[in-house]
């Protein structure tokens, strides 16, 4: 028996899937430039986002832009595990959305809602 829906329904289940795409793509992106700079090659990038701790820590006297220290790896390394595991988390949460509202699944878009929330 085929159920008949409503616009709203409809509508609310295309822009459901769209901005679960949009979520996915945004988490690949991630994913992809904390992976991108685990390998080495986006160090810059990481570093122009992570201010160094001594300029914080020791006022704008030593804020000299050529000074690098040395305690920056780690926190950039712990930073960029975090951008791989929060893409991560964002892809598999908006891929389980896209699913939940093709198959129209109560209990994935409840499993859905309760990961969002």
């Amino acid at each position: 028996m085929v159920i008949a829906e409503s616009c709203g329904v409809r509508c609310s289940r295309v822009m459901l899937l769209l901005y679960n795409t949009v979520f996915c793509l945004v988490g690949l992106t991630v994913g992809c430039v904390g992976l991108w700079s685990l390998s080495g090659q986006g160090w810059n990038i990481l570093q122009a986002l992570v201010p160094p701790a001594h300029s914080v820590m020791s006022g704008p006297q030593s804020a000299h832009p050529l000074k690098q220290p040395t305690s920056w790896t780690p926190t950039l390394q712990q930073l960029a595990h975090c951008l791989v595991v929060v893409g991560g988390a964002v892809v598999v949460t908006a891929t389980l959305g896209c699913w939940a509202t093709l198959t129209r699944s109560t209990c994935l878009l409840v499993l859905y809602l309760g990961l969002v929330v």
